[in-house]
């Protein structure tokens, strides 16, 4: 007769991965499922969040399950190997492994993001981890690199027991023997490397445990479910492409930065397509994390019982805060409502409450939300609000932003053409509420706006004077109703004029709402304040003299300098790198207020690159916010504290008009700037306590003074380039110390130049890259001579390498030559030396004419002048 089944059991063909095929066993003894070898009670003992676990047993743990177990009782000279198998009515499935886990490749994406690796980079690593590449082929440097990475994955790995859940389980522990007398020396081996397997052909040791778990609800600690809002940019967006398949709009791929117009709005702020958004935005390539450690620690205090759940709830930023408040966002299955979010939320809650963490711009949402719940007699759904680094004011980085599409490469290291960017943003009624508001003005004396006294800044002279410090002049200014003719279309150094609805509409959300709103009785409000870092308080317009470049055949490079008008960032100690402290900290009902101190943040996390945009993913601050989230007492720090922090220390400014690209390198070999990892710019901050930004073409590099290093710059183009170098003071002055301005630059120039003990060296220059030095300058445009004696040869290489009209640098060339023919003459013939030192004069006075003529810059023209004395000196 056939035998009733009695079930089975169920493994996996690959127990790490219970996603992997199943293996399905009959059970062939009904009485014995596992085939135990003894009768006799198990020696190991498990116990079970610290209670021993005896068969039969009914254990209570907390919802959500248990990591919580061991076992212990290993007798000498055996292997023992104990699985968990969970009872399917007659069937026994395998439920886990008693050891811990392993990186998986999400993990090993994490750890190489963190580092700041390469995609490619990590992409290979995980090859040759999973074995689909052999590290041995590669060369010695990448076999290095991969030592290191796997290293660091070591140490910094932290493995996790998988959970017990609800269920009746039977704890299998299966033990071979080392030493077997009635055994070959085969079935020992084998029987120590393959402990796992249940069919065996020598003997083993099998026991089991039977018992069963239940879940109960953990004893409520209090803290209320979290509702986080995220900030500007910090949410994706998609749409559908014409094929019906998801294209990703937001954040842009790297290498396809058209995505970015799919944005677009139309002039009245509507989308011009069907844009829907998905969820926040956790890395971006080559640019680190922004929320992804924030969500592992916001999951970690649902999963410890800390609160009983949370939500990321992303937004179509280019919206403004209203709308999203008052119209719900949409997602891919529709409408999501943040009211109803935090209904959902505040049901399930242990308090019954909900807190609103919002980062940045997510913190102007938040106050939104709360006028709507207020409007609707919800607002006691609400415990309290985080205002975390919320430009609650605005901030003055925003006017770069719009006037001049400037700062769109902070976010995810992505250079995204900027007259695209200021076409797009100019009609995002999402970017204006992050304008400064007449608010703003009521803090401050210091200008918004200012006009060095050059020529080409004259016309904005004539209607503002020197500077913008009022709300009046300010919004002229940003509404272009200057009579200065400002439109989208010129270049974008240029400022170009605010969508005046939106920027008007902006502008009355935060008077008449946001700016004067105060929380109502019973919800807290707490502001968390990032400074420290040097931060755009203020734009200042310049003359800066370039040379304007033009490739053409049969003339290789024609170059004429121009005086352009252009943007330059004013800082302040006092912000978080975006969002000034003063707007940060304006909330002025009754509230709890913390400073960060990123600065001092840098100087202990020395490969760090937080600042605005992944406050967040600070340890100190995820630190406080478990405090604030739970209620308990916070502990101040060196790193947080409840009073304003004072910063008097000295930083050194450099500041690049590019075409260049800037690296400096201290004396550890800590890098600042950017370098190119697989054709892609990446910016690299780890000298300690620097920092560096771009501000449309401009670059700054921001170092605290007395900080030993080498800059490099690397010409990327034909042009000119103007190099200054200021001091920021404690007092947040900006002095400038020295300027090279419109020093010629190529595609393949290198110039270097060093700082020791706080004093600068001179700058060197390669204007071909082939290693010989061209000349040496003081970063104030004057010849070293000396370092670099001067010779025709020098001064005729020189001349070819400057960017000046062909026929002119022929005519100059020509002259030179002839001068050096006769110098080279019987220097005892005074006719020769006559000869040489009229065409060395009428050398001095063509460089002269050129300088008049626009077709050699001051530096240059300078720079020849005293060539040519040096040569005239020597006869």
């Amino acid at each position: 007769f056939a035998q009733t089944s009695c079930g089975d059991i169920i493994t996996y063909e690959d127990e790490n991965d219970l996603s992997s095929e199943e293996i399905i066993t009959p059970i062939a003894d009904c009485d014995d499922p596992f085939d135990e070898t003894t009768t006799e009670t198990t020696p190991y003992t498990l116990k079970i969040d610290g209670i021993t676990i005896h068969e039969g047993d009914t254990i209570e743990v907390a919802r959500g399950g248990t990591t919580d177990f061991e076992i212990t009782g290993r007798p000498l000279l055996s292997d023992v190997f104990h699985r968990f198998f969970l009872h399917e009515g007659d069937d026994y499935r395998f439920a886990n492994h008693t050891w811990p886990s392993s990186p998986i490749d999400a993990d090993y994406q994490y750890f190489g993001e963190e580092l700041g690796l390469s995609q490619s980079d990590i992409d290979l690593y995980i090859d040759f981890i999973n074995g689909e590449q052999d590290y041995s082929e590669f060369d010695e440097a990448v076999q290095q690199a991969y030592f290191d990475f796997s290293d660091y994955i070591d140490e910094h790995f932290v493995p996790q027991l998988p959970k017990l859940h609800a269920g009746t389980y039977t704890l299998v522990s299966t033990e071979n023997l080392l030493v077997q007398t009635n055994q070959s020396l085969f079935q020992k081996l084998f029987a120590y490397i393959v402990p796992t397997a249940f069919a065996q052909t020598f003997p083993q040791y099998r026991f089991t445990l039977t018992f069963t778990v239940t879940e109960v609800e953990p004893e409520p600690l209090g803290a209320s479910s979290v509702l986080f809002l995220p900030g500007i940019q910090a949410s994706l967006l998609y749409k559908e492409s014409v094929q019906g398949t998801e294209n990703k709009i937001w954040e842009p791929d790297i290498f396809l930065s058209q995505d970015v117009t799919q944005l677009a709005m139309t002039s009245g702020g509507e989308s011009v397509n069907d844009v829907y958004t998905k969820g926040i935005m956790q890395s971006v390539p080559f640019g680190g994390t922004v929320y992804a450690t924030f969500s592992r620690f916001m999951l970690d205090l649902v999963q410890t019982g800390v609160i009983e759940g949370w939500t990321p709830f992303a937004y179509d930023w280019r919206y403004s805060v209203t709308d999203v408040a008052e119209n719900g966002t949409h997602y891919e299955e529709g409408i999501r409502d943040a009211i109803a979010e935090i209904e959902r939320l505040a049901t399930e809650s242990y308090s019954g409450k909900v807190t609103i963490v919002g980062h940045s711009n997510g913190g102007l949402l938040a106050k939104a939300i709360m006028i709507r719940l207020e409007e609707e007699g919800k607002e006691d759904l609400v415990e309290k609000i985080i205002l975390l680094a919320s430009p609650q004011l605005g901030t003055p980085k925003a006017i770069g932003t719009v006037l001049h599409g400037y700062d769109q490469e902070q976010v995810g290291g992505w250079l995204i053409d900027d007259a695209v960017a200021r076409t797009i943003i100019n009609n995002m009624p999402g970017v204006y509420g992050l304008l400064p508001s007449s608010k703003y003005f009521e803090g401050t004396t210091e200008p918004i706006v200012s006009f060095s006294a050059d020529a080409i800044t004259s016309p904005y002279r004539a209607v503002y004077g020197n500077t913008i410090s009022d709300f009046s002049e300010y919004r002229t200014f940003m509404n272009g109703n200057d009579g200065l003719g400002r439109v989208l279309g010129e270049e974008t150094s240029l400022p170009a004029q605010a969508n005046n609805p939106l920027f008007n509409d902006a502008l009355t959300m935060h008077s008449t709402s946001l700016d004067t709103w105060t929380a109502p009785e019973g919800v807290e409000v707490i502001e968390i304040v990032g400074t420290g870092l040097p931060t755009m308080k203020a734009v200042e317009y310049r003359g800066v003299i370039e040379n304007e470049c033009v490739v053409t055949v049969p003339i290789p490079v024609f170059c004429t300098p121009e005086q352009r008008l252009k943007p330059y960032a004013v800082l302040t100690h006092y912000g978080d790198g975006t969002v000034v402290q003063h707007s940060a900290e304006a909330y002025e009902g009754e509230k709890q207020k913390y400073f960060v101190d990123l600065q001092e943040i840098k100087k202990a996390f020395l490969t760090s690159k937080f600042a605005h945009h992944n406050i967040t993913e600070v340890q100190p601050v995820q630190d406080l916010l478990a405090t604030l989230i739970q209620g308990t007492t916070t502990e101040t720090n060196q790193f947080v504290s409840i009073s304003p922090v004072s910063f008097d220390d000295e930083y050194d400014v450099e500041i690049i008009d590019s075409p260049v690209r800037l690296l400096a390198t201290d004396t550890l070999g800590n890098q600042t700037g950017v370098v190119l990892e697989d054709g892609v710019r990446v910016v690299k901050e780890d000298i300690p306590g620097s920092v560096y930004f771009e501000f449309g073409d401009t670059k700054y590099f921001v170092v605290p003074k007395g900080t030993n290093r080498t800059t490099k710059l690397y010409g990327e183009a034909y042009g000119g380039y103007t190099l200054t170098t200021a001091t920021l003071g404690g007092e947040d002055a900006q002095t400038v110390e020295t300027m090279l301005v419109n020093a010629t630059t190529t595609p393949t120039l290198v110039a270097e130049y060093t700082n020791t003990n706080s004093e600068f060296g001179t700058i060197v220059t390669d204007v071909e890259g082939d290693g010989v030095v061209d000349y040496t300058t003081t970063l104030d445009g004057e010849l070293v001579p000396e370092e670099v004696p001067v010779t025709y040869s020098v001064l005729l290489k020189t001349v070819e390498g400057l960017t000046v009209p062909k026929p002119q640098k022929q005519a100059l060339l020509f002259v030179i030559k002839s001068a050096e023919y006769y110098a080279l003459k019987t220097p005892t013939k005074s006719l020769y030396l006559k000869l040489e030192d009229k065409l060395l004069i009428a050398t001095q006075e063509l460089i002269k004419l050129y300088e008049k003529k626009k077709y050699l810059g001051a530096t240059d023209a300078r720079m020849l002048q005293e060539m040519v004395q040096v040569l005239k000196d020597k006869q």
